[in-house]
């Protein structure tokens, strides 16, 4: 009898032990899942989203990264579409790769957004390529001699323009999104600063003719001045024309914020005067120019941005920038994991990450001592934002959970060697370390 009396109260003791210890770190769990985007951020003032909670963030991002792994696809495969009055969404998701339950769900992130215009290929003047574009004298008494134009003509600002529809006949925002690096000829564009003057790179390319493509945007019928805002998107080198695209444009409406994927280094900002510069980067009114850089940790370009500082990397305000790291994918392939494009790649594991997330749109935190231009809209998240959720980074610790698995992570050395980063001087690498031992199916690479 006494021995099983006492075997009873063991495992009473036993289990009230054990939802000691779990039920916290559940609630825990569910309170990391509920949370907006950038919800533990501690430091920086929300120039960080630090470790482990960007995936709040992923739906705020995932529509403009399908965007820059669209921008691979031909010009004239979105110019098809259009002229068969289709909105080019699903073009734009094939980049993703293989069709499965994941680019179903992208298409779902599209909503509102249809392809308008774009170029590709080497560009003198956009007007002489299509004349829907408005006249630029200045682009022609730009244009630089035969020889320079003819080395350059094997690389060009391959480009295409979305809008999103709020309402039938208003757009709320235009996109400029960039391409990458896709042949032989855009290494021309990559070193620049070695070949400019033998070549007309795509950045001089861009320069002549951002004012253009700005002004084609003004002529959109669903543009509508103030309530319509510009931002730029690309990925590797279409990053660096993106950020180059809103620090050059001399009239016009300016761009409010760039989505820079997997960045460039090379942001072309030494090839633009300072009044262009001072006005674009909001230091005159108007508020400052945001650029978020986001990228996947390993991806080959982050020690060439940590080590070879360009503009704007280190710079607090005009620009704002904001680093987001998420690390999605499986793996440490450095290649594989620059890549935007296909069943496995960056934007396939951010569309991914919102999928398994689950939660309405968040956007990151403002940044109180610097104001921008973008407009942020109406996000009853955004303002749920606490300053300080996670109570003390030294001793917290924060449940994960989800399709993931259950999965505990402490706070405690979260984001050492971005500190040390940042008392050097370097690059801040927000990370974003989501667990990446899916136990679902592992897409094919």
């Amino acid at each position: 009898m006494f021995p099983d009396f006492a075997n009873f109260f063991f495992r009473i003791f036993l289990v009230a032990g054990i939802c000691t210890l779990t039920l916290p770190e559940l609630a825990a769990a569910q309170s990391v899942r509920d949370a907006p985007c950038g919800f533990g951020i501690s430091e920086d003032q929300g120039r960080l989203i630090s470790a482990e909670y960007s995936a709040p963030c992923a739906r705020y991002y995932a529509p403009y990264a399908i965007m820059a792994a669209g921008a691979y696809a031909p010009v004239s495969d979105f110019e098809k579409e259009r002229a068969q009055r289709r909105s080019g969404v699903e073009l734009a998701v094939s980049g993703l790769g293989t069709h499965d339950e994941i680019t179903d769900y992208a298409k779902t992130l599209m909503r509102g957004w249809s392809y308008r215009f774009g170029s590709e290929g080497y560009i003198q003047c956009l007007h002489d390529k299509d004349a829907n574009y408005p006249v630029d004298e200045s682009c022609k008494a730009a244009l630089p001699g035969r020889l320079r134009r003819f080395i350059g003509s094997y690389t060009g600002p391959a480009f295409n323009v979305w809008a999103r529809e709020r309402r039938s006949t208003r757009c709320s925002e235009v996109s400029i999104v960039f391409r990458g690096t896709e042949k032989a000829g855009d290494f021309l564009s990559n070193f620049r600063r070695a070949t400019d003057w033998a070549a007309d790179e795509g950045y001089h390319q861009l320069q002549r003719n951002v004012d253009a493509i700005i002004g084609r945007i003004t002529s959109l019928p669903c543009y509508r001045g103030a309530t319509t805002q510009i931002v730029s998107v690309g990925h590797s080198l279409g990053a660096g024309l993106a950020e180059f695209s809103a620090f050059a444009s001399r009239r016009g409406p300016r761009i409010s914020k760039v989505f820079a994927f997997n960045p460039s280094p090379e942001s072309g900002s030494a090839l633009v005067d300072k009044a262009t510069l001072d006005r674009n980067l909001g230091r005159g009114e108007g508020g400052a120019l945001e650029v978020d850089i986001v990228y996947h940790p390993g991806e080959i370009l982050e020690p060439v941005r940590e080590y070879v500082q360009q503009f704007p990397l280190q710079e607090r305000c005009f620009p704002l920038v904001r680093t987001v790291r998420f690390d999605v994918n499986k793996g440490r392939q450095p290649g594989a994991e620059h890549r935007i494009w296909g069943t496995g790649s960056f934007a396939y594991g951010i569309v991914r990450t919102s999928k398994e997330w689950g939660q309405p749109l968040s956007l990151p935190p403002e940044v109180a001592d610097c104001p921008t231009r973008y407009r942020r809209g109406l996000n009853p998240l955004v303002a749920a934002v606490p300053g300080q959720m996670i109570a003390s980074a030294s001793s917290a610790r924060v449940a994960r959970n989800g399709s993931y698995g259950l999965r505990t992570v402490s706070a405690a050395n979260i984001d050492t060697n971005n500190r040390a980063r940042m008392r050097q001087g370097r690059e801040i690498g927000v990370t974003a370390m989501l667990d990446r031992n899916f136990t679902a199916h592992e897409p094919a690479r």
